[in-house]
C-alpha cells in the first residue's frame, strides 16, 4: 500500500485452513501495535454457505487518518470494509474466490462457478462429453491388456526417440510414443510404482542399452500431465 510517491507499507495476510482447504481464519500482524490479530473468521454450512450471525468486526489492511505534528497524516492501519473498499480476502470455502460483484455470490471453481446458497454449480462441466467418449474406448483397452497378458507380457506405455544423420551428415530424429507389449526379458518390464527408466542405445552400446532407473513423480502427477496433453489434442 503507497503513502505518497516514497514510501510503500507491504502487510501480509496468514491463512489457516482445514483438512478440506477451506480458509477459516485471516490474520496479520497489526501495523500500530505489532501484534497478531484476526483479520476475519469463517465457518461454513455442509454446502459452503458461510456463517453470518458473528465476527462482524472484519478488517483489513488501508489507511487511517492522523494528527502528526500538527498535520493530518495517513497511517497504515487494520480498518473495517466499506463500499468503497469492501474485504479484499476473498478466498474462502475450498480455498476457492468468492465472487461478490454484481450480487453473484459465488465461488470460482475455474470450470465452473459454484452457488453455495443453493448447492448447485452454474454452468455445465465443459470435460463432461469428453468422459462419455472415454467410457467408450473401454473395450478396446480391455482388449489390448487381455492380449498382452495372454501372450505373457506387460503393457506399457513407452516413449522413443531416435536420432540418424543422413547422406549430407544433416541430424534427422524420429519420435514414437505409445502403448507396447513387453516381454520379462525387457527392462520395462520390471519397472514399478512410480520408478522411471531410460534406455540409451549408442554407438557404444548397440546391444546392451546404458540404463538409467529412478524414483520419478508418481502416477498421480503423470497421469495429470498425460491428461492434459490429451485435453490440449482434443482441443487444438
Amino acid at each position: 500500500m503507497k503513502f505518497g510517491p516514497a514510501t510503500l507499507v507491504i502487510n501480509y495476510a496468514y491463512q489457516y485452513k482445514d483438512h478440506l482447504g477451506n480458509i477459516r481464519l485471516n490474520f496479520g500482524k497489526d501495523p500500530e501495535t505489532n501484534v497478531l490479530r484476526v483479520l476475519e473468521e469463517n465457518h461454513y454450512y455442509p454446502f459452503g454457505l458461510k456463517h453470518q450471525n458473528y465476527n462482524t468486526g472484519r478488517r483489513q489492511l488501508g489507511k487511517k487518518e492522523e494528527i502528526l505534528a500538527g498535520n493530518l497524516t495517513l497511517m497504515p492501519a487494520f480498518v473495517l470494509p466499506t463500499e468503497d473498499k469492501p474485504m479484499a480476502y476473498k478466498y474462502k470455502y475450498n480455498g476457492k474466490e468468492f465472487q461478490d460483484e454484481l450480487g453473484l455470490n459465488w465461488y470460482d471453481y475455474h470450470a465452473r462457478n459454484y452457488d453455495p446458497a443453493i448447492g448447485r454449480w452454474m454452468n455445465m462441466d465443459p470435460l463432461a462429453d469428453f468422459y462419455t467418449e472415454l467410457e467408450k474406448q473401454e473395450p478396446h483397452f480391455k482388449q489390448l491388456y487381455d492380449a498382452a497378458a495372454a501372450a505373457g507380457c506387460k503393457l506399457k506405455f513407452i516413449a522413443k526417440f531416435e536420432s540418424h544423420a543422413n547422406e549430407k551428415m544433416n541430424e534427422m530424429a524420429t519420435a514414437k510414443v505409445g502403448l507396447q507389449h513387453i516381454q520379462p526379458s525387457s527392462d520395462f518390464y520390471h519397472l514399478y510404482g512410480k520408478d522411471n527408466l531410460v534406455l540409451f542405445y549408442t554407438e557404444r552400446y548397440p546391444e546392451l542399452p546404458l540404463v538409467i532407473k529412478g524414483a520419478g513423480a508418481g502416477a498421480d502427477v503423470t497421469a495429470s500431465g498425460v491428461f492434459a496433453d490429451i485435453i490440449r489434442a482434443a482441443r487444438a
